[in-house]
């Protein structure tokens, strides 16, 4: 069994198990580098402890998967596994890599917190209309307003809203039922569930309500009436996506994965993942992009600790530098932005119709955003064989 002393000089690749991290210097120094200024790494360290003991699966966790989701969640402020029900560390069985990794779900609560973030947001709530609610009335234009007072929730779900009160107003969104469900439906891990056989396990069918509820919030800030903050901003990217967190706890500039497969969930109990179940609230919960700006670490208030310390931030990207004068200075590995290049013209070569093209964006939207970033040329080269493929299936 490795000491505390041998398992706090280990380098992050020789770690050989998740309780390792706990005492690891450089796992600390990770997670000091990218945590919110009011997050401190020890306090997340404490929390995961708990988090392991409620959830013994994550103990079989790749442990730098579980580092890398654990950094994204200190960036963003969140405490996962702990009774605010912000986010949740959950071991999923990756059967192409034959590990279990760790992947991060940020809860409904999480997306509130995040959203009153913002100086201008007073209050913000999303709830679920449902048939045997005694008052339910919205109205758009001149009358606007949004009144509904929940009933024994036993009956069809008709809406999934949102409304947040601001400084200068009001605003609220309403969707029907027929919406949240096409929204589910195109859902990469909905999807890749389905396919399986396994949409019971997954929380769309487990927590529908709170996949609803941030389904409306999300839904908001898409409209432009919810002022976004950063850290929601980068919430929603993080979202209803796998992304393989191994590579950020080692690089948080390199790619996100492509060809990370949707996993199985060996959490268990899904009470195992749900405190608020424990606690009798019961009412709010639930993949992820690479974000070397956010993991410079932002405060509650959006600014980033090197802000804070009159720093830069994070490093520029490509682009950036190439603007600046001042060359590249992020270490970019010129095989892996061609390899992502080939396989997205792989793929776009494949789109049968408009719809698949659609699909496309969509599912390599992580791997887009990045050769964007690190590799405009490249980027452009695929986005024109983007447009001739729509216009050749037209």
């Amino acid at each position: 069994m490795t000491s505390i002393t041998e398992a706090k000089n280990k380098a992050l690749r020789q770690v050989g198990d998740v309780r390792e991290l706990l005492y690891n210097d450089q796992a600390l120094a990770q997670l000091n580098a990218v945590a919110a200024l009011h997050l401190r790494p020890e306090r997340m360290m404490r929390v995961v402890a708990n988090a392991i003991r409620n959830t013994p699966g994550l103990q079989e966790c790749d442990p730098l998967s579980f580092l890398g989701a654990l950094m994204e969640c200190a960036s963003l402020g969140l405490e996962p596994n702990g009774r605010l029900g912000h986010a949740y560390l959950v071991p999923f069985k990756n059967s192409k890599k034959k590990i279990t990794e760790c992947q991060l779900i940020i809860g409904y609560k999480g997306f509130i917190d995040l959203a009153l973030r913002h100086d201008a947001v007073v209050n913000i709530h999303a709830d679920i209309h449902y048939s045997d609610d005694p008052e339910w009335s919205f109205s758009y234009g001149t009358r606007q307003h949004l009144h509904h007072v929940p009933g024994p929730q036993h009956g069809e779900k008709l809406h999934a809203y949102c409304h947040v009160k601001l400084r200068d107003g009001e605003a609220f969104v309403v969707l029907p039922w027929e919406v949240v469900m096409k929204t589910r439906e195109a859902s990469q891990g909905w999807r890749y569930a389905v396919s399986k056989g396994k949409e019971k396990e997954h929380p769309w069918h487990v927590y529908e309500d709170r996949m609803a509820a941030k389904t409306a919030v999300r839904a908001l800030a898409n409209r432009g009436e919810l002022p976004v903050s950063v850290e929601l901003m980068d919430a929603f990217d993080l979202d209803n996506r796998q992304t393989g967190f191994a590579q950020i706890a080692l690089n948080p500039n390199a790619p996100p994965e492509i060809d990370g497969e949707v996993q199985e969930d060996k959490s268990g109990e899904t009470e195992a993942v749900d405190p608020d179940k424990k606690s009798g609230k019961g009412d709010d919960q639930a993949k992820a992009k690479s974000s070397a700006t956010r993991r410079g670490g932002r405060g509650a208030g959006g600014k980033s600790k090197a802000d804070a310390e009159g720093k830069s931030a994070a490093k520029p990207t490509s682009s950036q530098a190439e603007a600046s004068g001042k060359g590249n200075a992020v270490d970019i590995d010129q095989k892996q932005v061609d390899d992502v290049t080939t396989r997205l013209l792989s793929e776009i070569a494949d789109c049968e119709d408009d719809g698949s093209v659609a699909e496309f964006e969509e599912m390599f939207r992580d791997q887009l955003h990045w050769l964007q970033a690190v590799d405009p040329a490249k980027y452009g080269e695929v986005q024109d064989a983007v447009t001739a493929r729509r216009e050749a299936l037209a």
